[in-house]
């Protein structure tokens, strides 16, 4: 960038990649007055980053709400991916699982063990469901305590009777926001609240 002394109004150069955010003292090498050096435009002085800022273009609202929604969010448990998911897991016993994950599977398994019940008098066919879903029931069980950075082990106090509906708290209990001991958190397990946001300019941070 060119500028000049305001002493003498001798004319030089520097290059902006030398002149720090708030500016650089120089001297000027024909009168040596010390002066400070900042990108200046259209009468306003401008830092480098500030000056990258102002001639970034500027996303809108909606686009910066859409490409913040996309981040760390994905697509919303449904029923049906609940079971396609917890099927795919079969003998995944590690990793997260998220609330909508684990009750709409509970769900499908009581729903079917109900339907066998009127369709099956004798029982054989409740025993083959239950044969059925019993180790992706347990998976995504171990799965849901590790979303709430509990041991997967603590599925056995259900053993003790009484012990199930701690359980039951456990599975209930909110999602551990944060990377723990078994991973990262689930996609669309948080939803983030954007909606609301009317105001103009940058989005609130998460």
């Amino acid at each position: 960038m060119k500028f000049e002394c305001p002493n003498c109004k001798k004319a030089g150069a520097i290059e902006d990649s030398k002149v720090p955010d708030g500016g650089v003292y120089a001297n000027c090498p024909n009168c040596q007055t010390r002066f400070l050096i900042k990108i200046q435009r259209d009468d306003f002085s401008f830092t480098p980053a500030q000056e990258e800022q102002r001639q970034r273009p500027q996303a809108s609202v909606e686009t910066n709400r859409v490409a913040q929604s996309s981040i760390g969010v994905g697509e919303p448990m449904t029923f049906s991916k609940s079971i396609a998911t917890c099927f795919s897991k079969y003998f995944t016993f590690g990793g997260r699982a998220s609330r909508a994950e684990f009750w709409w599977f509970f769900l499908f398994t009581f729903l079917l063990e109900l339907g066998s019940g009127f369709a099956d008098s004798t029982g054989v066919l409740g025993w083959i469901i239950t044969l059925v879903t019993l180790i992706p029931s347990l998976s995504v069980g171990s799965r849901r305590l590790h979303d709430t950075n509990r041991s997967g082990w603590w599925q056995l106090v259900s053993l003790t009777g009484i012990g199930i509906l701690l359980l039951i708290y456990q599975w209930v209990c909110k999602s551990d926001e944060q990377a723990n001991r078994f991973g990262s958190p689930v996609k669309g397990a948080r939803q983030q609240n954007l909606w609301l946001y009317s105001g103009s300019g940058n989005l609130p941070s998460s």
